[in-house]
């Protein structure tokens, strides 16, 4: 069963109803993987709108209910997967009528939480649909609460990150470790190429005081508070973060490292 969750009219998203008789099975498993990946994948309209899968059955056998729970845990997408027993029951004389009972959630399900940081899941969760429409990021991250997200690491200490505040949005690639500075001077030598490629000049800000650094583009003068601008800034975000991974995947991962450099020059012992 395919069913539209309409609380957010301008964004519907589907939920996946799986049920069947007797104890739950591999089958079934197969089934609600398949679902919580994406309705359909040959139609990019469909692609990863499936937010939340229920699984109905009679009986959960402990290993199905913990791969739920690990669903639940892993997912990179915002997904949301239930599993319920069904079981029809009478009291004394009464109807018989279909009891439901929950054995695993999301383990934040029903909790609500403060309305700032509803928005702010609510923002990132737009930014992860935006991503899957096809583009390089594929592994999204599920959406936090606060004003930053990462959004996948290109190397060890070199990160994708999105931020936030009343006044401006951020895409970065965001470097710490012993000495960011370092590292990021490696790629500074790229610097045109780069701002070719992403079609705009970045922020290179290099404190070089020990703390994370960081190569930024940045939107200001708008509202990300407010939800009545969100279509237009979370295109803009998505769209950067596309543009950052495609200048800065490759760029990252075929740099030598200080320490790489010196172990290569290193004389072997016994030479």
């Amino acid at each position: 069963v395919v069913c539209n969750d309409v609380t957010d009219r301008a964004r519907p998203v589907k939920v996946v109803i799986e049920n069947q008789y007797d104890a739950s099975d591999h089958e079934h498993l197969g089934k609600v993987l398949t679902y919580a990946a994406g309705l359909d994948d040959s139609d990019p309209k469909h692609k990863h709108i499936v937010k939340h899968v229920v699984w109905i059955a009679e009986q959960f056998n402990d290993e199905h209910r913990i791969a739920v729970n690990w669903l639940n845990r892993n997912t990179g997408a915002d997904v949301s997967v239930f599993a319920l027993v069904a079981e029809c029951k009478t009291i004394g004389s009464s109807a018989k009528a279909l009891e439901l009972t929950v054995v695993a959630k999301p383990n934040n399900w029903g909790v609500a939480l403060p309305p700032e940081q509803e928005r702010n899941k609510d923002f990132w969760s737009r930014i992860n649909d935006n991503l899957g429409g096809g583009g390089v990021i594929n592994k999204r991250p599920k959406p936090g609460t606060g004003k930053s997200l990462f959004f996948g690491t290109l190397r060890t200490n070199f990160r994708l990150r999105g931020l936030f505040n009343k006044k401006q949005v951020q895409v970065a690639l965001y470097v710490d470790g012993p000495n960011p500075a370092v590292l990021v001077g490696l790629l500074e030598d790229d610097r045109s190429d780069v701002e070719d490629a992403i079609g705009e000049p970045l922020l290179w800000d290099i404190k070089g005081d020990g703390s994370a650094e960081v190569i930024s583009v940045q939107r200001d003068g708008v509202n990300p508070e407010d939800p009545k601008e969100w279509n237009d800034l979370t295109d803009w975000m998505s769209s950067r973060l596309e543009l950052f991974h495609k200048a800065f995947d490759s760029r990252v991962r075929d740099l030598t490292l200080p320490d790489e450099a010196s172990r290569s020059n290193r004389t072997p012992r016994g030479s």
